[in-house]
């Protein structure tokens, strides 16, 4: 169950502010809408990615894809927060397949909540 009055994103993000991490948030912004941006050059991956690409028919990477992809790589925690369907998902799952090439004995981990244990977890920390 969402708290009564939690209609909006930012009114979730104003409960979390609000009751569960308020002390840890240094700040918080909304960026506005901007256009699109790409990677033009992806000569600093590796090779592999370029061909994952070309074999799932993804012509380019957004930047964020191709920084996230460099840092992951790189053995560096990643954080992107980006709207529904701008490319998240491939900032792991293109490390993974890149290691997997590599390496056929890697065995990958990849763990996330769900929506179900975020509610839960907002429940829990809001005041009733």
């Amino acid at each position: 169950m969402i708290p009564e009055g939690v209609e909006s994103v930012t009114d979730y993000l104003d409960v979390l502010k609000r009751y569960v991490l308020g002390q840890y948030i240094i700040h918080h912004e909304t960026i506005p809408e901007r256009a699109a941006q790409f990677a033009n050059d992806l000569s600093h991956l590796p090779a592999a990615v370029p061909q994952i690409l070309q074999a799932t028919g993804i012509d380019k990477l957004y930047t964020h894809q191709a920084e996230g992809i460099e840092h992951v790589l790189a053995g560096r925690n990643v954080v992107i927060a980006t709207p529904t369907a701008s490319g998240k998902t491939m900032v792991y799952n293109i490390p993974v397949l890149t290691t997997l090439l590599h390496n056929r004995d890697a065995t990958p981990s990849i763990f996330f909540p769900s929506k179900r244990w975020s509610r839960i977890n907002l429940m829990n920390s809001t005041p009733s």
